[in-house]
């Protein structure tokens, strides 16, 4: 989709082996297309990726065996939140919507998400509901200018988010959340958000999907 990512990831994972002495240890093969970057953990045992342009099942079939083992849970105890992603573009500038996950989906605290719903398909909008999240929706001219929901989120409760987006800050803020503002505009230009641009190599342990909020 973007000529100037081909072979990206074969040069950062050779300088992350290089530099830092982190080998790779999945690479996705054959017909499977699965960009790993812009999933994330909603639960330590819950893992959010999708399907779409940036992925399908051959990637995911790859992609989740690994991330179970990594994860020291049996793939069983692993649930893998798969957003079907609407349309056939990338990104829309118009509607906002996008083929990554934490573009319109981000873990806020243990009980609490933030989403842009016209980017979630039914199921995941219900199996979000059905297990009692406190959802924060952003409106569509936020998330064409900011994307909101592209945060990092630094322990449960806690998070960082573009300041561009001051409708959706007061509505996390309202639930709760602690928010570290910052101003991200710029970088959303060239197509991603603070999740996409952090790199996590190491993580603490977080809440498990069962765990209640003190």
């Amino acid at each position: 989709i973007s000529p100037f990512g081909t072979g990206r990831a074969d040069y950062l994972g050779l300088w992350a082996f290089a530099n830092l002495g982190i080998p790779p240890i999945l690479t996705i093969m054959g017909k499977g297309v699965c960009e790993a970057g812009p999933c994330f953990w909603l639960a330590e045992d819950v893992f959010v990726t999708g399907r779409g342009l940036a992925y399908n099942q051959s990637g995911l079939d790859q992609l989740i065996p690994m991330v179970a083992r990594t994860s020291g849970l049996e793939e069983s105890e692993l649930t893998t939140l798969a957003i079907n992603f609407p349309g056939n573009v990338y990104v829309n500038p118009i509607t906002g919507q996008s083929h990554h996950p934490d573009m319109v989906l981000g873990s806020l605290d243990v009980n609490k998400v933030i989403v842009y719903a016209p980017g979630l398909d039914f199921g995941t909008w219900e199996w979000l509901r059905k297990r009692g999240y406190q959802i924060v929706e952003i409106d569509t001219d936020e998330q064409v200018c900011a994307a909101p929901a592209n945060i990092m989120t630094l322990e449960p409760g806690r998070v960082i988010m573009p300041s561009e987006g001051p409708k959706a800050i007061a509505a996390v803020r309202k639930i709760g959340v602690e928010v570290i503002e910052t101003p991200y505009s710029e970088f959303l230009r060239v197509g991603g958000g603070l999740h996409c641009s952090t790199m996590r190599l190491h993580r603490d342990k977080g809440p498990y999907s069962n765990d209640k909020p003190a």
